[in-house]
C-alpha cells in the first residue's frame, strides 16, 4: 500500500500467502513454532496447542521433514492450523476455502463457524461458501469498493458484473435492479413456436407490485405454438447467487398434454404457494422442449425479482431480534406434537 492507515483492537493472525513465514530449510514442526513467533506467540503457547495443530493439517507423517518439499497445499494446511488455532482476535485469510481436499476444505469451514468472538476477514471468489459464513461482504474490483453491504445483496452484484447477462440491466448507479417482465423478438423463439413474454407478479396483484414471503407468486408465459402435433414441455427454472435449486416443469402439473399441442395462442399461469422462499433475490430462466426431448429454448436469468419479509406488524418486531436466515428457502412446516409423561 502507497497510503491509509489500520485501526484495530486486538491480536492480528493471518494466512496471506502460502507459506509465509516458513523457512524452506526447517521442518514443518519447527516452521510451527517460526510462524507462531511471528504472530507474536510464546514457545511456551506453541507447546500448548501444538498437537490440535498437528493433528489439524492433517500432515503428521511429514511433519519432521523441511517444508522445501511440501506441496503448495501441504504449506497452506500447515500454516492455515497455526493461525487457527492460536488465540487471536483478528484473523485475515486469503482463499483458505479453497486449500486442499473437500475434506479437508469441510473442516476449514466447521473450523471459521466455531470460533467465537473473534473478527474474521477473508477473501475469496468461493461465492457458496461466502454466503453460507459471511453477513458482510465488501466487492472490490481493480482496487476500488464496488459495494459495502448485507451478502446477498454484494453477492448478486458481483455475479452480475462478473458473467451474467443480467450485466446489461445492471443500473451502474444502483446495486440492484428488478426485471420483471421479459419480452422477446420473434427471431429469439425458433420456428415452431414464437415465444412473446415471461413475466411474475404476486397472486392477485399486478407487474411492479412488490413480492412478500407470505403471498403466492405467479409466473405468466405468452407464446404462440406454429405446429398441431408435437407436445411441448415448459421448464421455470429458480437460481440463488450461482446454485440452480429447483425446477418447475407443466408435465408434471395439473395440465393436460393435450391442451398444448394445438395451433395458436397461449396464455400459461404457473403459482408458488406462499411461504417457501426465503427473503431474498431469486433469478429465474425459462425452458421450451419438444415431446419431451428436442430443446427449443433454455435461457437462464431472464427475470430477478426481491422477495421481501412479510409485512405485519408483529412478525416484523419477532424477526428483529434473529439474524437475517441465509439460503433461499424458508417454508413453512406443518407441526404436530405428541406429549407424554
Amino acid at each position: 500500500p502507497t497510503s491509509g492507515s489500520i485501526e484495530r483492537c486486538g491480536k492480528v493472525a493471518s494466512v496471506l500467502d502460502i507459506g509465509m513465514g516458513f523457512h524452506p530449510e526447517l521442518s514443518g514442526k519447527e516452521n510451527i513454532f517460526l510462524s507462531g513467533a511471528l504472530l507474536g506467540f510464546t514457545k511456551k503457547e506453541i507447546l500448548k496447542i501444538l498437537p490440535e495443530i498437528i493433528e489439524f493439517s492433517g500432515i503428521a507423517e511429514f511433519i519432521n521433514t523441511p517444508v522445501k518439499h511440501y506441496s503448495s497445499g501441504m504449506y497452506v494446511r500447515l500454516a492455515f492450523s497455526v493461525v487457527a488455532h492460536v488465540d487471536a482476535d483478528i484473523l485475515l485469510f486469503d482463499e483458505v476455502l479453497s486449500i486442499g481436499d473437500l475434506e479437508f476444505q469441510q473442516k476449514v469451514i466447521q473450523k471459521i463457524l466455531s470460533f467465537q468472538g473473534k473478527t474474521i476477514i477473508m477473501a475469496s471468489h468461493n461465492i457458496s461458501e461466502i454466503s453460507k459464513l459471511c453477513n458482510k461482504v465488501i466487492y472490490l474490483q481493480n482496487g476500488h469498493l464496488q459495494s459495502f453491504g448485507d451478502t446477498e445483496d454484494v453477492l448478486n452484484l458481483y455475479i452480475s458484473d462478473s458473467a451474467s447477462p443480467l450485466k446489461k440491466c445492471i443500473d451502474s448507479n444502483s446495486d440492484f435492479q428488478e426485471i420483471l417482465r421479459k419480452d422477446f423478438e420473434k427471431s429469439e423463439s425458433g420456428n415452431r413456436i414464437y415465444l412473446k413474454s415471461f413475466f411474475v407478479q404476486p397472486s392477485g396483484g399486478q407487474i411492479g407490485d412488490p413480492l412478500f414471503t407470505n403471498q403466492q407468486i405467479e409466473f405468466g408465459i405468452e407464446f404462440e405454438k406454429h405446429d398441431n402435433h408435437s407436445i411441448l414441455d415448459i421448464g421455470i427454472l429458480f437460481s440463488h447467487l450461482t446454485g440452480l435449486f429447483m425446477v418447475s416443469h407443466i408435465m408434471q402439473s395439473n395440465i393436460v398434454c393435450e391442451k398444448i399441442t394445438a395451433t395458436g395462442n397461449y396464455i400459461v399461469k404457473a403459482q408458488i404457494e406462499a411461504n417457501l422462499f426465503n427473503d431474498t433475490i431469486i433469478h429465474v430462466g425459462l425452458s421450451f422442449s419438444e415431446d419431451n426431448k428436442t430443446i427449443l429454448l433454455h435461457e437462464n436469468d431472464l427475470l430477478t425479482f426481491r422477495i421481501n419479509k412479510i409485512s405485519e406488524q408483529n412478525y416484523a418486531d419477532y424477526t428483529t431480534r434473529f439474524p437475517k436466515f441465509q439460503g433461499p428457502l424458508k417454508p413453512k412446516l406443518s407441526w404436530k406434537v405428541n406429549f407424554s409423561n
